[in-house]
This record gives structure tokens, sequence and C-alpha cells, in this order.
């Protein structure tokens, strides 16, 4: 287990340096030792004397490293064939024959077009941004636009992103972030991040630097003109405008139908009620008295009106302590203000949450009643539900299975949510758990500060 986990550190810090030959090399060791610790594979002499050259073929690169900063140009895949034709053999699978990939058709290329578009384009600038980007082009400087996809299967983003920025700034300034470099370290984004570059240098260059990144699956981007980004965000501005006053005019116009519709009902009531007024006096004057009925047909007329259904008023009071959502110890602490150890990311990060030790398919409770907002499935936590508690608090709950909710649908306190589902691969070292986020007006809060 320990050399696992060795070879499992060394290679997510190659990975994180961009040393590509290393991460292989300890990506396929570890592979091996996997297979012996679960007992799949025997340890031979044969194998001892592989991953002896595999340690110093190590050696070797992080020598390389500390004289140059590089790590080298050998691949050593003879000792990488050896070794997993030895995991092979070990095993019982035989390796698949590689194949040589299919020439991409025309509808292929299509659809990578459609799927790495240019989403430096939707970015809003501040007007610190634009006085920057005006300036920077009245000095001589190109200005690009760049959106860069990272591979699905990274699992440190945050690492690869800044690396791109690194090797890009050697050659400019990046003048506008989207998402925020605050976001960017807490992997708070998804696959892909977009910036704007000041820069000297040509757009193949600094593509080329990118995509040099470990991990880095494209890179598009393109010369960008001050005025033709500043008209395309006035033109964005007025379609929004335009758009929210067209939003503004139908409830406008919504309400004042509704407002006639309740006077129209209101005018047939007191239409009704003055002819059954009528009709009393005329039968008291004349000495009539109606006599009773079982018929219900002879009954008064009643008008249903349809009520409007009200919607609970969500309240929360940060004084009465939360039930936890579920027992267990905590393994992560929540941590803002300063990183914590990520195991399985190998990774110091800050924690916006707290992570509950939790056995597979336990339920999982609602510390609070409130209205559901969004039901999602992310990399990070799995299937994960937010609740709004109100007064500005909402609780997020992560890593589940089987939620029986949807958007816009009322929990009440201790309603169970869903079940604790199998790690992401995010937490596969901490194993099962609840992710637990606690918020005040979108800002993370410790929740260790409200429950019991």
């Amino acid at each position: 287990n320990e050399i696992f986990r060795a070879a499992h550190s060394l290679k997510g810090m190659a990975g994180t340096m961009g040393f590509k030959r290393m991460q292989r090399l300890t990506h396929d060791m570890e592979n091996v030792f996997q297979e012996v610790r679960s007992g799949n594979m025997i340890v031979t002499s044969g194998l001892v004397d592989v991953l002896f050259q595999c340690l110093d073929a190590i050696d070797a690169y992080l020598e390389n490293v500390k004289e140059s900063s590089e790590e080298g140009t050998d691949d050593n895949e003879a000792i990488i064939q050896e070794l997993n034709d030895i995991l092979a053999a070990g095993t019982g699978n035989v390796p698949a024959k590689e194949e040589k990939p299919a020439e991409k058709d025309k509808p292929a290329e299509n659809a990578d077009e459609d799927r790495f578009q240019k989403k430096y384009l939707d970015i809003e600038f501040s007007e610190k941004e634009k006085e920057e980007l005006r300036v920077s082009e009245e000095k001589g400087m190109k200005l690009y636009g760049m959106t860069v996809y990272i591979q699905e299967d990274c699992l440190l983003k945050a690492a690869r992103a800044f690396l791109v920025f690194k090797a890009v700034e050697d050659f400019g300034n990046i003048i506008v972030y989207n998402p925020t470099s605050q976001d960017i370290e807490d992997e708070k984004f998804g696959f892909d991040f977009s910036f704007y570059l000041a820069s000297e240098a040509e757009l193949d260059k600094i593509v080329e630097v990118s995509k040099a990144v470990s991990e880095i699956e494209e890179v598009v981007g393109e010369k960008v003109e001050y005025k033709e980004l500043t008209a395309a965000a006035a033109k964005k501005e007025e379609e929004a405008a335009a758009a929210a006053k067209e939003q503004e005019q139908k409830k406008e116009e919504a309400a004042k139908k509704k407002e006639k519709a309740k006077a129209k009902e209101k005018e047939k009531a007191k239409e009704k009620k003055e002819k059954e007024e009528e009709k009393e006096e005329t039968e008291a004057v004349s000495g009539i008295i109606p006599p009773e009925s079982d018929n219900f047909m002879d009954e008064p007329e009643v008008i249903a009106q349809v009520q409007t259904p009200v919607e609970p008023v969500l309240h929360f009071d940060a004084e009465t302590d939360l039930n936890w959502p579920l027992q267990g110890n905590v393994v992560l602490n929540y941590s803002m203000d300063q990183t914590v150890y990520f195991a399985t990311l190998n990774q110091y990060k800050y924690n916006p949450a707290v992570i509950i030790k939790a056995e597979v398919n336990s339920p999982v409770k609602a510390v609070a009643a409130g209205k559901v907002t969004g039901v999602e499935t992310t990399a990070e936590t799995g299937s994960t539900i937010t609740v709004d508690m109100g007064d500005g608090f909402s609780a997020t709950y992560g890593q589940l299975k089987e939620i029986p909710k949807n958007t816009g649908d009322y929990v009440e306190n201790g309603e169970i949510l869903g079940y604790i589902n199998e790690p992401t691969k995010y937490y596969s070292v901490e194993g099962s758990n609840l992710y637990f986020e606690l918020q005040k007006d979108g800002v993370p809060v410790d929740p260790m500060g409200y429950l019991q």
C-alpha cells in the first residue's frame, strides 16, 4: 500500500509540473502495484527487475530536472512495454492490438467545431477591463481572445489552468479571466476557461505554449479589435435591456388581465347578491315564505373561485441548531482561510464544505425546511441538490443518488433528500461521503457553527 501511494503521489506531482514522461511511467507502475495489492497477480523476480529499471529511469528524470528544469527526452518505451507485458501476463489480460485511428470525416470535424466554441466572445467586460484593453491596443499590443479546453478525465483542473497562465504570461499580460482567477483556484468551473491577453507575440506561439501543458485537449483563439469587442458588448447589453423590457411589459399585461378578471368576478358576485336581496324583499312584502326543500337543485348557485396557492414563507433561524443530515465522522473540515490536504487529489486547496464519512445507501435528510433551487450532477460532487432555507441561507448536499425532488419542490425538515452514492473520482481515497455546504447570501460559511 505504501509503495502504491508513493507511485500515486509521484504521478500526481509529475502531472502538476507538466513532466509527461515521468507521469506516464509512474502511472503504469501504479497500475502494477494496484493489481499486486488487490491480489490479482503475484510478484516475480522478473517484475522486481523491471521495477528497479523503472526506479533508475525516475532517478534519471530527476537528475535532468535538477540540472535543466526539464525531464529530458527519453520516453523509456522499452521499460514501459515490458512492464505492461508482465501486467498482462500476470492478470491474464492480453492487450488489445493498437488500431490505426480512422480518418475523421467531415461531420466529425464539424462536431469538434461545435464542441470547441469561442466562449471568450460571451465574456461581459467591466469598465476597468475595457479601459485596460483599449490602452493596451493603443500601445501597439495585439489583443487575443482565448478559450482553453481541459481533458474531462483531468483531476487537477486548477493546476492545469495556472500552468497555462504561467506559460502565456511569458509573452504578455492577461487582462480578463473567465471564470475569475479565484474561482479557478477553487476549481469552481467546468473543463474550459477563457481569457484575454495583450501581447506582442503571434497567435500561433500563444496557442503552442498553451497546448504544451499536460492534459490540455484544445485551444481556440483569435486576434480581436477593441472596437469590435466593445461594439459586440454594447449590442449584447442592448439586447439584454430589450429582453428585460419585453419581459416587464409581459408581466404588466398579465397583471392587468388578472386585475380585470378579478374586477369582473367581483361585479358578478355583487349583481348576484343584489338579485338575492331583491328577491328576499319581494317575498317578505308579499308574505310568501318559501318552503324548505331537500332538492339540491333548489340550493343557491355557488360560484367557485379559483384561488392562487400561497407559497410557504421560508424562514431560517440562525440561532436554532440544525440537525445533522446524517451520522458520521467529518473527514475534511470546512476551511476557507487556509488550504487543507485532499488525499485523492494529492493537493492542498480551500474547502467550502464539510465532508462527512458515510456508508453507501445511507439516507440523507434535510437539515431545515426549504425550496429546491437546483438538482444537478457534477464531476466533483456527483448528484447534488441545493435547498433555499430562507433569509439568505442555502444548503447543498452532494455525492447522492435517487434524489426524489425536482427544482421548485418544497422539502420539510428531516425529509429524505436521497441516499449516499459511490464516491466520485475526486474522493476515491476519502471513500463514500456526504458533501455538505452551507451558504449565507451566496458565500460559504462553516456548517459546524450551526449543526448540533
